[in-house]
């Protein structure tokens, strides 16, 4: 998915995603693995999702970039350390600025700095 279409589906929302949580994860380079195993409840053999930690094979779960400020931060971080951001909100509102990238509006604080963070990655990447 691109990151314009990642944009696009974030405006739309009216609060937390974990769908897209996934895909933001895998733009940053994020990996799926499935593996099978054994219901130890009922002997069931069924499958389940790890993720994959961008610099390495260790498993760790995805932050929550729509629904909590910190993980949404840390997402600003981690693709434009060193910028200059802000972040506002209002009842039924946020917004969000980072670097020379737009300033973005979307239903929560946590929305629009995923907005902006992607939206930088983007100006940066070039894409």
């Amino acid at each position: 998915m691109s990151i314009q279409a990642l944009l696009q589906k974030l405006q739309a929302i009216k609060g937390p995603d974990r769908a897209i949580e996934l895909e933001i994860a895998e733009i940053l380079g994020w990996r799926k693995k499935v593996e099978p195993f054994t219901d130890p409840k009922t002997g069931a053999n069924k499958e389940r999702t790890l993720w994959l930690v961008p610099t390495s094979n260790d498993t760790a779960n995805v932050p929550f970039y729509t629904s909590n400020l910190f993980d949404a931060y840390r997402l600003a971080q981690e693709v434009a350390p060193g910028h200059i951001g802000a972040c506002s909100w209002e009842p039924g509102a946020g917004g969000a600025k980072i670097g020379r990238s737009p300033v973005c509006q979307a239903a929560t604080p946590m929305i629009a700095l995923c907005m902006a963070a992607l939206s930088e990655l983007e100006r940066t990447r070039g894409q």
